[in-house]
C-alpha cells in the first residue's frame, strides 16, 4: 500500500523540513536525531509528530556541505542573525578548503584507480580526519594553499600518506603575495590573493569572543559576497568535482 508523500519541504545542512500531507503539520527531522542518516535522502517513511501518521519525503538537495551551509546566511541575514550569518560564512570557507584537501589527497587517487579498496580509502579518510580535526581557518587554508598553489599531485598511497604526516609543517606557512602573483593563471591569482587576504576569520573570532561583537548590516554584505567569490569561483577555477562521501560509505 502507498503512502502519502509530503509537497513541501525544505532542506537545510541539519534538517528535513516536510510539511504533513495529512494533517498539514510543519515536520523538522534532524538529520542526526531523527533520520539516523546523513546520506541525501531519495525516500524515506517518516511519522508526522502531529497526527503520527506515516508519509514519505524524497527529493533531498546533495550539494556541498559548505554550499548549505554558505546558503543558509539568505535566511540568517533576512532575520538580522547577523553573528550568526558570520559564523556561518568562516565555517563555509573551512569546511570547503578542508574538502579541497581531501580532494587532492584521496578522491584524484580514487578517480585515477591508484587506490580502490575500503581499506586504503579508510585508512586516507582517518589520516587527514586525526590531523586537520582541530585546525583553525588559517591552518586549512595554509595547507590549502601549498597543495594547490603549488600545483602538487599524489601519485601513490604512500606520497598522501607522507604529505599528511608533514600537515603540522605545513599548516604554519602562508604564501607571500610574490608566491601567489607568479602562479601562471590570471584568474586564480585573483582568486588566490582574496582566499589570502580575507578577514572573515577575524571578524568571526570577534564575534565568538566573550565580549560578542555585533557585526553591522554592511560588514556581513561585504563578507557575504567575498565568501562566494572564494567558495564558487575557485571552485569553478580548480575544478573542484564534489563527490559525496561520509565514512559509513566505507565502514
Amino acid at each position: 500500500m502507498s503512502i502519502p508523500l509530503s509537497q513541501k519541504t525544505e532542506k537545510n545542512y541539519e534538517n528535513f523540513i516536510a510539511r504533513c500531507p495529512i494533517c498539514d503539520h510543519r515536520n523538522i527531522f534532524n538529520r542526526c536525531s531523527d533520520l539516523k542518516t546523513f546520506k541525501p535522502i531519495d525516500f524515506k517513511k517518516v511519522e508526522c509528530f502531529n497526527c503520527h501518521k506515516s508519509f514519505g519525503i524524497n527529493g533531498d538537495d546533495i550539494s556541498p556541505p559548505y554550499e548549505y551551509v554558505y546558503r543558509e546566511c539568505h535566511k540568517l541575514i533576512i532575520e538580522k542573525h547577523y553573528i550568526n550569518c558570520i559564523i556561518n560564512l568562516s565555517q563555509s570557507i573551512e569546511m570547503f578548503l578542508a574538502y579541497c584537501i581531501y580532494d587532492r589527497l584521496l578522491w584524484e587517487l580514487f578517480r585515477k584507480g591508484i587506490i580502490n579498496s575500503t581499506d586504503d580509502v579508510n585508512l586516507l579518510i582517518g589520516g587527514i580526519d586525526h590531523k586537520i580535526k582541530n585546525y583553525s581557518f588559517s591552518s586549512l587554508r595554509n595547507i590549502f594553499f601549498d597543495i594547490y598553489l603549488n600545483r602538487k599531485s599524489f601519485n601513490s598511497k604512500s606520497d598522501a600518506l607522507a604529505y599528511i604526516k608533514n600537515f603540522h609543517l605545513l599548516s604554519k606557512k602562508l604564501p607571500s603575495d610574490n608566491d601567489i602573483c607568479i602562479y601562471p593563471d590570471k584568474n586564480l591569482i585573483t582568486l588566490f590573493m582574496n582566499l589570502k587576504k580575507t578577514k572573515i576569520n577575524e571578524l568571526r573570532n570577534k564575534v565568538i569572543h566573550k565580549y560578542g561583537y555585533r557585526p553591522s548590516f554592511q560588514e556581513v554584505e561585504n563578507v557575504m559576497e567575498e565568501t562566494e567569490r572564494i567558495l564558487f569561483d575557485l571552485k569553478k577555477e580548480l575544478k573542484i568535482k564534489y563527490i559525496y562521501y561520509f565514512k559509513e560509505y566505507f565502514t
